[in-house]
């Protein structure tokens, strides 16, 4: 390997059989390892009581009662041990589409290949944004600049030039360059490091932690209740055993342990479905945000716009008068000339394409010349210049482009000509034309940009068209229409973004279009007023955005916000639902970034968004199934053993429950369509939404109790009343699920209905299942009025429901 030609293709075999991938080849996290979930479900406090439940059983000499308890065990084990494995599947296949690619410099030409495949001795392209995934030596530095925060703690870039040290995990903020690599993978520092990055705990959403805080109060009531329960029919009389029986029976009912696998599940496989159509949601919490957006945050250019940047004229402005007619200083020629030696050498940017796709049909390339001084894009003036010099002659020149305020800052330019620039900027502009200014100077040049870029002429205007993506005036009426605020920020003059909001049909007010220079000479109230009012922001600071976020997210608001810039990172990392958008984004960008779209397709987010809203849908709607199921299981435990009458329930009652609800809660209520995509996530535990569950609860709870009760009376034994309650109820998780689904019933569904037919079958027909559940045989009159009567009050409570609606 020599540093001119990189790698060669020969040697990448042997490289990789030495040194291997660049993987950081960390153990599974505690919490992805099937061992985990095997663990976790094992101290489940359902298993836990059954498994105390069982030994009580067997302490009392019935064997095959508690035989049957332990081996229920195994059921529920493996349902939650399979949920968490399929979810977790589904975050894994995310995190292998998140790896991305590099520059290498191979057989001497500069090729894209995956990260995974660097090795040593690699020459590695450094640029702007990039986070660096290798560790290695600078060979060549043009004001290069990197965040070292992840490895140091030290917030402040540190400059790198040639022999300087990079490393993996850090972050190119400035400039470029070009290093090359000496360790990959666990070798690197950040390899070393990777097992600490296991021990960092995962933020939770605020609707996880409004659900887990809600489990935890049931769980303690549950507790309270039992032990009350278990004291009142001590001192009633029962045996201590069968009133530990009875309480632990009831707290079995009463603990909604489906929650948190519920939600979890859901969120994952959103997130699984959203990376099938390119979009990339990193976390379970932005899965859970995503329904919730009130406002999005928008660039412009690549995102509502294509992103093409066809230059259509280059307008020159360096004239003089003679002869009562304005004629040129500067011939085309060398105005050509100008706009390349503006551009960067490596060409990337879109804009820059297009000037030298134009240029070097006039001109040839800068043969002759070579870059003397670099000078960045400066945020606040939004320019950035080159100073060339020639072979042979020494001739030097500064060439300058960008914003024209920016650019007219560092020109000697008469008022009157400066009015007549500004008019043509507003009159191209309102066409909704991006403006760029070009300005140059010849002579010598000290280096210092604060003197160099001084008493330039200003050149030429530079004329380009971006034109609207043709999908995004219909997604941005979705937006809209579903409640979804648009703020568009742009780098572009004032007039083009209105031209464009107008066209989109954004709704904004004509007097709340703020630009960056404006919002700075605005109070701290005044800027907040802006932020809340205004729809259109124009040439803002990467702070101003930050700021922004920061305001409207203190008013309640959630935030989506687009971005693919380094500027862009501390707006996409403080917001809500930070957006990477397409290919072009930089590594910083994507890894501030909460979701990551693989194209510049606006409608992605439209998709993200109602995938968002339709999770919370189907959270909710499982939620509600749970808590009406949940409400006669707790009764039919409870009621019976405090009047002093015959347990309905027995643990393997509730168990059979148990095995019911988490396959139909996980399943059957998942990615069903959304009634309405202008609902947002909002209020999950609705007052009256849980007051109507837990009424319908009740109905089901009297019912299924009018019969136990009911049948004992006139003489009927335990087993005939307890099937006759115990067919009611299950009839009636019929009516919850369909309650639940109305008015869509998908496969999903009918799976679970035609599950819980076959277990009614079961529980009517077999001897053996029977036996196990302490059942009987019910006379053809029993069934039919338990049936008919079930299913009719059913039959009416759904026909309410669609009336209503």
């Amino acid at each position: 390997m020599n540093q001119s030609s990189g790698l060669l293709e020969s040697e990448i075999s042997s490289l990789r059989e030495k040194f291997g991938f660049n993987e950081w080849e960390s153990p599974l996290t505690l919490r992805e390892s099937t061992w985990f979930s095997f663990v976790h479900a094992l101290f489940d406090p359902m298993v836990i009581m059954l498994i105390v439940l069982a030994v009580i059983y067997f302490f009392l000499g019935q064997i095959s009662d508690g035989q049957i308890l332990l081996i229920s065990t195994i059921p529920m084990i493996a349902v939650d041990v399979v949920l968490n494995f399929r979810s977790q599947n589904a975050l894994k296949s995310l995190k292998k589409k998140l790896k991305s690619e590099v520059r290498v410099l191979r057989d001497g030409k500069w090729q894209s290949v995956s990260e995974v495949e660097l090795l040593p001795g690699d020459i590695l392209s450094l640029d702007e944004g990039q986070i660096l995934v290798a560790d290695g030596e600078i060979l060549e530095s043009h004001q290069l600049s990197i965040n070292e925060s992840s490895l140091t703690g030290e917030s402040l870039p540190v400059e790198k030039i040639e022999k300087n040290k990079f490393f993996a995990g850090t972050a190119i903020i400035q400039g470029r360059g070009m290093g090359i690599v000496e360790s990959i993978g666990n070798e690197t520092k950040w390899g070393k490091l990777a097992h600490l990055l296991q021990k960092s705990p995962q933020t939770k959403g605020p609707l996880e932690i409004q659900m887990n805080k809600f489990v935890t109060w049931v769980i303690w009531i549950a507790l309270i209740l039992c032990a009350i329960l278990f004291f009142i029919n001590w001192i009633q009389g029962k045996e201590f055993f069968a009133s530990l029986i009875a309480a632990l029976t009831f707290a079995m009912a009463v603990i909604p342990e489906e929650f948190p696998l519920v939600f979890t599940i859901y969120l994952a496989m959103g997130a699984w479905r959203l990376s099938r159509v390119g979009v990339l949601v990193k976390s379970l919490p932005s899965v859970e945000a995503l329904g919730s957006v009130d406002v999005l945050a928008t660039d412009k250019t690549g995102t509502l716009t294509e992103g093409i940047f066809k230059l259509t004229q280059l307008q020159p402005m360096s004239t003089k008068l003679e002869n009562d007619s304005e004629i040129n200083i500067v011939s085309e020629k060398k105005l050509w000339q100008i706009a390349l030696m503006a551009c960067e050498v490596v060409v990337v940017d879109a804009m820059e394409k297009s000037i030298y796709q134009e240029a070097t049909a006039y001109i040839p390339k800068l043969k002759g010349w070579f870059l003397k001084h670099d000078y960045l894009f400066e945020t606040k003036g939004k320019h950035m210049s080159h100073v060339w010099e020639e072979k042979g002659s020494g001739k030097q020149m500064i060439a300058m482009k960008g914003s024209v305020e920016g650019v007219l800052e560092h020109c000697e330019v008469p008022s009157v000509k400066r009015k007549y620039i500004l008019e043509q900027v507003e009159i191209y502009a309102s066409q909704g034309k991006r403006l760029l200014g070009l300005a140059f100077k010849e002579g010598s040049f000290s280096g210092l940009r604060e003197q160099d870029e001084t008493s330039l002429t200003f050149a030429a205007l530079l004329h380009f068209h971006d034109p609207v993506r043709k999908e995004v005036k219909a997604v941005i009426d979705e937006f809209q229409t579903a409640g979804i605020e648009i703020k568009m920020i742009t780098g572009d003059h004032p007039l083009t973004a209105h031209a464009v909001a107008e066209e989109l049909n954004i709704t904004h007010q004509d007097e709340f279009i703020f630009t960056g220079p404006q919002l700075e000479t605005f109070s701290e109230a005044q800027r907040q007023a802006a932020y809340l009012d205004g729809a259109i922001f124009c040439r803002v600071l990467p702070l101003q955005k930050y700021e922004m976020v920061k305001v409207l997210q203190a008013k309640g608001k959630i935030i989506a916000m687009t971005g693919d810039g380094v500027n862009d990172a501390a707006a996409l990392k403080l917001a809500n639902i930070g957006i990477s958008m397409g290919h072009g984004a930089s590594d910083v960008a994507r890894q501030s970034a909460k979701m990551i779209l693989l194209k510049n397709d606006f409608r992605g987010m439209l998709n993200a968004f109602y995938e968002g809203r339709k999770i919370f849908s189907g959270l909710r709607r499982s939620f509600s199934f749970l808590i009406s199921f949940h409400t006669p299981v707790i009764l039919l435990s409870m009621i019976p053993p405090l009047i002093k009458m015959p347990s309905l329930f027995l643990p393997i009652h509730v168990v059979l429950l148990e095995l019911i609800v988490h396959p139909i809660s996980a399943f059957c209520f998942e990615n069903l369509p959304l009634a309405s995509f202008k609902e947002k996530n909002k209020n999950f535990f609705k007052t009256n939404t849980m007051v109507f569950d837990i009424a319908i609860g009740l109905f089901v709870s009297t019912l299924s109790l009018g019969l136990y009760f009911y049948l004992l009376k006139i003489g009927k034994s335990i087993e005939e009343a307890r099937s006759a309650a115990l067919l009611s109820l299950l009839i009636s998780n019929m009516g919850f699920v369909t309650w639940n689904s109305y008015p869509y019933l998908g496969r999903k569904l009918l799976y679970g209905l035609l599950g819980l037919l076959f277990i009614i079958a079961g529980c009517l027909f077999s001897p053996s299942i029977q036996k196990i559940f302490y059942l009987t045989p019910m006379s053809l009159p029993e069934l039919m009025v338990t049936g008919i009567l079930t299913v009719s009050i059913w039959i009416l409570l759904i026909i309410y429901r669609a009336m209503k609606k």
